[in-house]
């Protein structure tokens, strides 16, 4: 079994024994490309459609990260994103990075 797809949704389906969810919460889960695909199913096979919400919090770390938010911005009604940025201490010194928090509502699956 890989990190996401549909056997994923359908094991967290069962062991929460609904049919779909409400509100999906996502932090820093955007590594891999290949994964980008699977996490997608993942989603549209867990989230509730009409009224599902995903939270999705990450550093922008790969340029491509845009492709993926563009893509979840396609299924949802509504999508907002707000940026912080924070000073995060390091051996080289402080280094500024921008959080993103970016909120999908009116889950429609379609494309």
């Amino acid at each position: 079994m890989g990190l996401w797809g549909q056997e994923l949704a359908d094991k967290i389906i069962n062991a929460t024994e609904q049919r779909r969810v409400d509100v999906i919460l996502m932090a820093d889960v955007l590594y891999h490309k290949e994964h980008f695909d699977d996490l997608l199913t993942t989603i549209r096979n867990l989230l509730q459609p009409s009224t599902g919400q995903l939270i999705m919090v990450f550093e922008q770390r790969r340029k491509d990260l845009s492709t993926f938010v563009n893509e979840l911005a396609l299924l949802f009604d509504h999508c907002t994103c707000d940026v912080h940025t924070v000073t995060r201490d390091t051996e080289e010194g402080s280094k500024s990075i921008n959080i993103y928090i970016v909120h999908f509502r009116g889950f429609t699956d379609q494309f």
